[in-house]
Formats: C-alpha cells, structure tokens, sequence
C-alpha cells in the first residue's frame, strides 16, 4: 500500500504564553538538558512534542542561542 500525501502545513504563530514540564510523559514527550530543567523558570534546552491530530505535531523548542 501507499502512504497517504502529506500535506506541508508551515504556519508560523507567536507564542502565547510560556511553555512547561506540564504533561511530561502523560500528554506529551519532552527531552530536555539537564534532565529535571522547567524551560518557564530556567534557561536549559527543552524539546516537547505533542499531537495535535492525525499527522499534525506541535513543537516546543527552548534553549541558549547566540542567533541565527
């Protein structure tokens, strides 16, 4: 069988508010370095992944930077 076509969904939206450890593990998955770092109290780098539905993810991205 084929996959499905994926279909590119690039819209970028501002953040609203600050992200979190909230749902870690249970809602979605979270990397994070160190290991225990909040990205909404501290400055550590932080991934989570959640999704939103059918092959749609949203992506949570926190960490030092010296641009780009």
């Amino acid at each position: 069988t084929l996959a499905p076509t994926l279909i590119p969904n690039d819209t970028v939206v501002d953040l609203d508010t600050p992200f979190s450890r909230n749902g870690c593990g249970s809602q979605q998955l979270c990397l994070a370095e160190p290991s225990k770092c909040d990205p909404s109290s501290s400055a550590c780098f932080f991934l989570a992944a959640k999704q939103q539905s059918g092959q749609t993810f949203q992506f949570d991205l926190s960490g030092q930077s010296d641009g780009y």
